[in-house]
């Protein structure tokens, strides 16, 4: 069987989708007795990931546009032309999308329904692209992998035609450990010398940092003690007030430190070493971070909304992400009471081991072979 992969959107980063999809295929791999074809469609600048992967012979790359637009267009145009000529028995769209032109059974992957529910968060291109193209997708589509029962609530409510399509594939605790490419070569960063609390994610308006920030910076210095929040994340889009607001914390003596994208080995040594692990984010589809901080053994305070409720349960100090004060509350019982950090740290290693890449990989290619054979 020949099973087509769009890996075109993916980030050079090593972002929630791209340990998805990394994850998945890392399975496959594994699993010598899958005997089938891959062809995985993605760019010259995201190629290492799948590279550093050591795919066997039955995994091959072609390469795709690298600059966005082409790479929208050729999504719709040449994608459904070479699907055809390859004869592919079902295509799979690891990020939202499938070309809108049919010509074989397709499978997509809907990560979170934000970009309707959640639109100002998102760039204004995205607030169109994106609920037009899932829509489009979920109609083409004989199977949906959402990775979470929340994004499976999201997704048959605003968009009723998903409703029995779609299949649970929950992700799990980054077990691959890939490069990120020549820009995470090195880290040009001094490791905190204090204690700190950690955050991990994408710096955008909808994971939250501005009212993370004013609740950081709302802590008196006996409150903090001699704590400092350290972020780290790719930069997202109107990152200026937010790093703006990080550097008045700083001078403010508020003891914040913005240290962006960095290597994997760093952020592995950032986790383990961190007292606990802030996310009030807005909205998440699944909340990769939390269950990886869990599973670091991190005491976690996420949002008690959506899918970082649903995931953490209740491993995890909750809170309303859209309250400031809430969110300074819970910052002081976690900076203050060490019995809970050690009860949320063994409650959210039990969570994080609940969820496995191995199951995710058999629902996914499960799937995708009931697509193939029903098309």
């Amino acid at each position: 069987m020949r099973i087509t992969i769009d890996a075109t959107g993916l980030s050079p980063y090593q972002t929630g989708t791209v340990t998805y999809l990394v994850e998945i295929l890392a399975q496959f791999n594994a699993q010598t007795d899958l005997v089938h074809e891959f062809l995985i469609f993605c760019s010259p600048a995201v190629r290492h990931h799948f590279d550093d992967l050591g795919l066997d012979d039955r995994f091959k790359l072609v390469m795709t546009p690298s600059r966005k637009l082409a790479q929208l267009l050729w999504q719709q145009t040449v994608l459904p032309y070479r699907l055809w000529r390859l004869k592919a028995d079902v295509h799979w769209g690891p990020g939202f999308v499938l070309p809108i032109i049919w010509v074989c059974p397709m499978v997509v992957t809907v990560h979170d329904m934000t970009f309707e529910l959640f639109a100002h968060a998102h760039e204004p291109v995205k607030r169109i692209y994106f609920p037009f193209m899932i829509r489009r997708s979920v109609k083409r589509a004989a199977k949906v992998l959402c990775v979470s029962r929340t994004t499976a609530d999201d997704l048959i409510r605003l968009i009723k035609s998903s409703r029995g399509k779609e299949v649970i594939t929950p992700l799990a605790a980054r077990q691959t450990r890939g490069s990120l490419g020549a820009s995470a070569a090195t880290d040009a960063f001094t490791f905190p010398t204090q204690p700190y609390l950690l955050y991990v994610g994408t710096l955008e308006p909808r994971k939250n940092l501005a009212r993370l920030l004013q609740a950081w910076r709302s802590l008196d210095a006996t409150e903090r003690d001699d704590y400092q929040l350290v972020i780290v994340g790719i930069k997202g889009w109107m990152i200026e007030s937010l790093l703006a607001q990080a550097h008045e914390s700083k001078q403010q003596q508020a003891a914040v430190e913005v240290l962006g994208h960095v290597s994997n080995a760093a952020l592995d040594a950032l986790l383990r070493h961190a007292t606990a692990f802030v996310y009030p984010s807005l909205y998440e589809g699944f909340g990769l971070p939390v269950i990886e901080a869990m599973a670091a053994g991190v005491p976690v305070l996420t949002s008690n909304v959506g899918a970082t409720r649903e995931i953490a349960h209740d491993a995890a100090l909750l809170v309303d992400p859209h309250s400031v004060p809430a969110i300074k509350e819970a910052l002081i019982t976690l900076l203050q009471d060490q019995a809970l950090r050690v009860q949320l740290a063994t409650a959210g290693r039990a969570r994080a081991a609940e969820y496995d890449w191995s199951r995710t990989a058999t629902l996914t290619f499960d799937a995708l072979i009931g697509a193939a054979k029903a098309g």
